[in-house]
């Protein structure tokens, strides 16, 4: 029996053959380059996600489901404390070690009391704020943004006028 290889070559079968073996990797290549850009969009996000609460929040401490404590803010970038202090384009916040950080406010930030965008002009001194923005030469934080937090429990508050003279 002598093998044609110009018939095999020609035959239906061999062409359906292909179609469906090429049609197949095809599949499998679509399937793998999904599979690699979901992995890629969540690994990118998982990082986002770790590299902003590191800035805003420090290193993390313990088990997941720690309640927040007062020494959960890192200050690089920003600092989170009680306003002691507004004007027009500035607004002083005592951190965590009762120093007094000067706060620069310009068009560009955006301040959050929960939901709502507001002012500066609605701020209140005493209420405790998160700030995240860039230093400046002057030591000064330039924000970018502005988060009101709501007061902390009846038996974690801390009076601003007592922690402003110790």
């Amino acid at each position: 029996m002598k093998i044609n290889l110009r018939e095999i070559i020609q035959s239906k079968a061999l062409k359906y053959s292909i179609i469906i073996l090429g049609s197949i990797l095809v599949l499998l290549s679509a399937f793998k380059a999904g599979e690699l850009v979901g992995f890629r969009k969540a690994e990118f996000s998982y990082k986002w996600g770790e590299g902003y609460y590191r800035s805003v929040m420090g290193q993390r401490k313990g088990q997941m489901g720690n309640n927040f404590g007062e020494n959960d803010f890192l200050m690089g970038h920003g600092v989170a404390g009680p306003i002691i202090k507004i004007s027009s384009s500035t607004i002083t916040v005592q951190d965590r070690d009762g120093a007094e950080k000067m706060i620069q406010v310009s068009n560009e930030t955006v301040i959050k009391k929960f939901r709502e965008t507001i002012s500066i002009n609605n701020l209140l001194v005493g209420e405790s704020v998160a700030v995240i923005g860039s230093p400046n030469n002057t030591g000064q934080i330039g924000a970018k943004l502005i988060r009101v937090l709501p007061p902390p429990p009846e038996n974690q508050r801390v009076d601003v006028d007592q922690n402003i003279s110790q």
